[in-house]
């Protein structure tokens, strides 16, 4: 059970008569909408932008004499209230760049305003239950299996950077006097480096978005938080694949090549072993003139799957 205060809502659901729906200003439907005006005599510029939309279908643009059809464009508002649709290119066409810039860029802060509220809301409604789940279920596990991994005899740096393949994984090189031999090859060898569970840093950033402070107690700014709930799906990801990783590392062929790696650097005076005690699998570890040292393999029969945590926070089409 999580020791961890309970999570202040950042974000009160709430009506405010000054907020539009993300739903309004993104549109997949443009003609949907009433009181279209088909044609915009020439001259004539908008006062500012309703909606973006893109559409599967063409429509066409009531601002060119050809009335040029396109998938993407705005909702034009006119001073006197008529709306009409503009395609993306021939609002700097028609209006000239500024003019065409200026509403652009209106639009498009009025649309990130509402995707930050909308990415707000849906934090509140689905980080608190995967904070749960990775604390309750998926945590422990990878503390458990990183806790195995930490106790392998601690090799150069230097060594196994300068052997480490593009994949992370660690090359056994025995050196011959024509040439050199890959005798085994340790796989997933990265987290002999990295000891801290990808999984904490993602409930770390969750509590953050939540609470709008960090693990230090610290001031978490809002655009810092929106900014790390976008970044939140990489980072389960990498948490998911890391996990998979571990149980590869764990495995009894990746832990015999292990056992080639840290025979081999050590000149014998160190040693690793896969076997089962009582029939459980366990990693042995001899330093030196040392006993054996016996560390349970935890038993990871299922993995996180990434697609299935990763909560849909970010609007679809919002840049």
């Amino acid at each position: 059970m999580s020791t961890h205060t309970p999570i202040e809502k950042f974000y009160q659901p709430q009506a405010n008569a000054e907020e539009i729906d993300l739903s309004q200003l993104v549109i997949v439907d443009p003609c949907s909408q009433e009181g279209l005006v088909k044609r915009i005599p020439s001259g004539q510029i908008p006062v500012r932008y309703k909606n973006r939309y893109k559409t599967m279908h063409k429509v066409r643009c009531a601002f060119c004499e050809q009335r040029q059809s396109h998938n993407t464009g705005f909702t034009a508002v006119m001073s006197d209230g008529r709306i009409a649709l503009c395609g993306k290119d021939c609002g700097r066409k028609y209006f000239g760049d500024d003019a065409a810039r200026k509403l652009e860029s209106e639009i498009q802060s009025a649309i990130n305003q509402a995707a930050a509220t909308e990415i707000k809301r849906r934090c509140f409604l689905y980080l608190p239950a995967l904070i749960e789940e990775i604390e309750r279920v998926w945590l422990p596990l990878d503390f458990a299996a990183r806790e195995v991994v930490s106790k392998v005899p601690t090799m150069r740096k230097s060594l196994i950077k300068s052997r480490m393949t593009p994949e992370r994984d660690l090359l056994v090189i025995e050196t011959g006097s024509r040439h050199d031999d890959v005798v085994a090859v340790v796989k997933a060898a990265y987290l002999l480096e990295q000891p801290r569970p990808a999984f904490r840093d993602v409930v770390g950033d969750c509590r953050a978005i939540l609470k709008g402070r960090n693990d230090y107690g610290l001031d978490v700014s809002e655009e810092r938080r929106i900014r790390l709930a976008r970044d939140l799906q990489g980072k389960i990801k990498t948490a998911c694949s890391e996990m998979a990783d571990l149980k590869s590392f764990l495995t009894r062929s990746n832990i015999a090549a292990l056992r080639k790696a840290v025979r081999f650097y050590f000149h014998g005076n160190a040693q690793v072993q896969w076997v089962k005690r009582y029939g459980r699998p366990v990693m042995r570890i001899k330093r030196g003139s040392n006993g054996w040292e016996n560390y349970e393999i935890p038993d990871m029969p299922a993995l996180p799957e990434a697609n299935t945590l990763i909560p849909d926070l970010i609007p679809k089409d919002v840049v």
